[in-house]
């Protein structure tokens, strides 16, 4: 069980990484930056924002600043909101995020549970055929354990 727990976590660190790779070079191949939208026809507060934020660094040496700040969980500063941290708009979304999350999964499951005994009490009827083959359905267009 141990093995098994230890081999979930180091493929979910895994894949974590991959994601933050993958995403913070595909953000740099997209043409721009954070400022290419602001009129700032002075290019010297152009240069002065770039450098302020890193974005004038190599790629590859904003890649490790952006690990390192991921793993210290410090997300800098938001582009968009002048003044507050992405650190502080996070933990202001997270009780909306975490009540709909809630509020979602006692639907699945109460849902379930209510459409599991429906198909127990009506075995081998229409309803109980709809909802098996809606779900062998839905099973084949979802991943499967061994895909994740």
């Amino acid at each position: 069980m141990l093995k098994y727990f230890l081999k979930r976590i180091v493929s979910s660190v895994i894949t974590i990484f991959m994601i933050i790779t993958i995403t913070f070079f595909l953000m740099k191949a997209i043409p721009g930056n954070p400022f290419t939208d602001e009129k700032m026809p002075n290019p010297e507060i152009r240069a002065a924002m770039l450098e302020k934020y890193g974005l004038d660094k190599p790629v590859i040496e904003q890649y490790f600043v952006y690990l390192g700040n991921f793993i210290r969980a410090d997300f800098g500063v938001s582009y968009t909101r002048a003044g507050i941290t992405v650190n502080k708009v996070i933990a202001d979304g997270f009780p909306y995020s975490l009540t709909i999350g809630l509020y979602a999964s006692l639907i699945v499951v109460f849902a379930g549970i209510g459409f599991g005994v429906m198909c127990a009490l009506n075995q081998n009827k229409f309803i109980d055929r709809f909802f098996m083959v809606l779900s062998t359905c839905l099973l084949y267009t979802s991943p499967s354990p061994r895909d994740r």
